[in-house]
């Protein structure tokens, strides 16, 4: 299963926070974030 494998992943190295790393961030439209949910989030079971 892909979840697992992720976790598995995410897991090996869980800090949120990583020094000297500050990657551009863009800000999305209220329209861009409702089209993400709709359409391209995945749910893992």
């Amino acid at each position: 299963m892909p979840c697992k494998r992720l976790t598995a992943l995410f897991l090996t190295n869980p800090n949120t926070y990583r020094e000297g790393r500050n990657p551009p961030r863009k800000n999305t439209s209220d329209h861009g974030l409702l089209a993400y949910h709709r359409r391209r989030r995945k749910h893992c079971d």
